[in-house]
C-alpha cells in the first residue's frame, strides 16, 4: 500500500474483515383453512424463523466516540501526562517545546497532556455473533352473503428478537486508567502498557477486553375487518365497494448492557436504551364504478374513488384519499390519470431511533477558508471560542474538515407527512402476436409529486447558517445565546464541531416530477429453434 496514498491507506482492514457471513437459518410454516358450513370458512398462519450469523471487523480504533472522562469538552482521544515513564526521549524534547494551551487538556504548555489514538490490534477482530428469532400467528373467519358480498376479519402477532453478542471491544476507562498511571500501568496488570511500542501482556488483554451483549425486540398485533361487494348496478355494470376497519400496534425495545454508556468501550458505534410504541385506528373505504362500457371511443370508462381515516395516539387524525379515471378508447389502449392525497406516519424508527454520533458534510462559518466568514461572523466566533477558553485570536487560522459531528436519532414529536401525487399515463396492449413479439406492452406515465413535511434527519448546516445569520436571517444580533447556536457543540481541544444534533424532524418541502417509460414483451425461442428446451425470453 505504501505506492497508494500512504497518509491515508495506512491500515490493511482486509485480513479481518469478513465479506461472506457464516449464517445458519431455519425457518417453518403451517397454513390451515377449514370450512364451517357452506358461507363460513376460518383460516390459521403460523410462521417462524431463526437464524444466527457472525460477522468480523479489523481491531477496534479507539476511542470510538468522545472521551467520557472529559465530559462536554469533546476530546477525540485518550490523553497521556507527561510524566508517563515510556515517553521516549526525542518526544520528551518535542513536548517541552510546547508554548500553547489546550482548554480541555490538564496543565499548560511543556506540561500540558497530549492526545493520543490506538487500535487495539492486541485484543483482535472486533467480532458481531448475532442470534435472531422472528415469529407470526394470524387467525381470522370469511363469511360469504346475500347479493355476492363477502366479509373477513383476522388477527395476527408478530414479534422479533435479536441477540448480539459483542467482543474485541476496548474498555476507554481502563485504557485511560493505564496510560495515567505513574508506573505506566504495571500496578494494574503485568508489564503495564507502552503506548510506543502498543504490545499488551496476557494480563492486561484481560483488564481491558470487554465483552458487550445488545437486544432488540419487536412487537406488532393487527386486527383488521372488512367487507366487499356490489352496492348497486349502472348500465356499464356494478358498483363496488369495500370498507373496513384496522387497529395495529408496534412496540419497540432496545437494551444495551448495563453499566455500560456511549462512549465506555471502544469498539462498534454505542448506542443507548430506547422503547416506544405506535398505535393506529384506521377507518377505510373504496369504491369502484364502470361508467361506460361498449361506446364508440369509450370501450370503457371506469371511475375509482377511496379514503381512509388514521387515528395515532400521538400525532392524531389524519386524512388520505385518492380518485383514478381509466379510459379505454378501444380495447388496445387505456388512458389513466390519477390524484393523491397521501399520509405517512413517522415509524418506530424515526419516532424512538437511539442517538448514534455519525459525520455530515456541512461548511462552518468559522473556518478561515469559508467566503461566508464576514467581521461579524468571525466576531462570533471569537466569541465562542473564548467561552471555552481559547484567546480569541485562536479562531482567525481555524479551519474545519469537511464533515461535522452529529448525532443522529428519533423524535417522538415528529408529524406525519402528506404528499400530493398527479399522474396522467397510457398503457398499449396490441393484439397482434408473434414468435419473435408476443405480450407486447407498453407503458407512458407522467407524475407530479410533492411532499410537505418530509421526515428526514435535520440537515446541520441549517443550524449552522441560523446561527451564524448566513442569508441574513436566524441570528441578526449575532448573539453567542440564541438558539441555534445553542445546539453547536464544539470541542475544547482545537474548536472544531464535534457535535449538531440531527434528530429526525419534518422538513419544509419536497418536490419531484417526470416521465417513465416500460415496454415489454416475450419471444419464443422454443417455436423459433424448434427446440423445447430453448423455452422463452421475457
Amino acid at each position: 500500500m505504501r505506492g497508494f496514498y500512504p497518509d491515508v491507506y495506512a491500515y490493511n482492514y482486509q485480513p479481518f474483515n469478513k465479506l461472506i457471513l457464516p449464517l445458519e437459518r431455519w425457518s417453518a410454516s403451517v397454513f390451515a383453512d377449514a370450512a364451517l358450513d357452506a358461507r363460513t370458512s376460518v383460516f390459521i398462519r403460523a410462521l417462524g424463523s431463526r437464524y444466527t450469523a457472525e460477522t468480523a471487523l479489523a481491531p477496534t480504533p479507539a476511542p470510538t466516540d468522545l472521551n467520557p472522562l472529559y465530559p462536554g469538552l469533546a476530546v477525540r482521544g485518550f490523553t497521556i501526562p507527561v510524566t508517563n515513564p515510556f515517553i521516549p526521549p526525542d518526544l520528551a524534547e518535542l513536548l517541552a517545546s510546547r508554548r500553547g494551551d489546550s482548554p480541555a487538556l490538564a496543565s499548560a504548555g511543556p506540561d500540558e497532556e497530549f492526545i493520543y489514538l490506538f487500535r487495539a490490534v492486541q485484543l483482535g477482530a472486533r467480532t458481531s455473533a448475532n442470534t435472531a428469532k422472528s415469529g407470526q400467528v394470524l387467525g381470522g373467519v370469511r363469511r360469504d352473503f346475500d347479493h355476492d358480498w363477502r366479509a373477513e376479519a383476522y388477527l395476527s402477532y408478530g414479534r422479533y428478537e435479536r441477540d448480539e453478542r459483542q467482543g474485541g471491544l476496548l474498555s476507554v476507562r481502563r485504557f485511560e486508567q493505564l496510560l495515567d498511571s505513574p508506573s505506566g500501568g504495571a500496578d494494574l496488570c503485568e508489564g503495564g502498557f507502552n503506548p510506543f511500542a502498543g504490545t499488551l501482556s496476557e494480563s492486561c488483554r484481560d483488564f481491558l477486553a470487554v465483552e458487550a451483549r445488545y437486544s432488540t425486540r419487536v412487537e406488532q398485533a393487527n386486527a383488521v375487518a372488512s367487507a366487499s361487494g356490489p352496492l348497486f348496478r349502472l348500465p356499464a355494470g356494478p358498483v363496488l365497494a369495500v370498507v373496513g376497519a384496522e387497529y395495529r400496534r408496534v412496540a419497540y425495545r432496545f437494551t444495551p448492557p448495563l453499566g455500560l454508556s456511549p462512549g465506555e468501550i471502544a469498539g462498534f458505534i454505542p448506542l443507548t436504551a430506547v422503547r416506544g410504541s405506535i398505535r393506529f385506528a384506521d377507518l377505510f373505504a373504496e369504491v369502484s364504478a364502470p361508467l361506460l362500457a361498449g361506446r364508440p371511443l369509450a370501450k370503457a370508462l371506469d371511475l375509482t374513488l377511496g379514503y381512509r381515516r388514521s387515528d395515532e395516539r400521538t400525532t392524531g387524525a389524519v386524512d388520505s384519499f385518492k380518485a383514478e379515471l381509466g379510459w379505454s378508447p378501444v380495447a388496445e389502449l387505456k388512458i389513466r390519470a390519477a390524484a393523491q392525497r397521501a399520509v405517512r406516519a413517522p415509524d418506530i424508527f424515526e419516532r424512538f431511533e437511539p442517538p448514534i454520533s455519525d459525520f455530515r458534510t456541512a461548511s462552518d462559518p468559522c473556518s478561515a477558508d469559508n467566503p461566508a466568514r464576514s467581521a461579524q461572523v468571525l466576531a462570533l466566533c471569537r466569541a465562542q471560542a473564548t467561552a471555552l477558553g481559547f484567546a480569541p485570536a485562536d479562531t482567525d487560522a481555524f479551519e474545519q474538515f469537511e464533515d461535522v459531528g452529529v448525532t443522529l436519532s428519533g423524535d417522538p414529536d415528529v408529524q406525519p407527512e402528506k404528499a400530493t401525487t398527479w399522474t396522467l399515463g397510457a398503457v398499449w396492449r396490441p393484439a397482434w402476436e408473434s414468435d419473435w413479439i408476443g405480450g407486447f406492452t407498453a407503458t407512458v406515465d407522467a407524475y407530479d409529486i410533492e411532499v410537505k413535511g418530509a421526515i428526514g434527519y435535520r440537515d446541520p448546516q441549517l443550524i449552522l447558517n441560523a446561527c451564524y445569520n448566513i442569508g441574513g436571517a436566524g441570528n441578526p444580533d449575532f448573539d453567542p445565546a440564541n438558539a441555534a447556536c445553542r445546539q453547536i457543540g464544539r470541542s475544547s481541544v482545537d474548536f472544531s464541531i464535534f457535535d449538531i444534533a440531527s434528530p429526525e424532524a419534518n422538513q419544509s418541502r419536497l418536490e419531484t416530477s417526470g416521465v417513465d417509460f416500460a415496454v415489454g414483451f416475450r419471444t419464443d425461442l422454443s417455436a423459433l429453434g424448434g427446440r423445447a428446451w430453448l423455452g422463452r425470453l421475457d
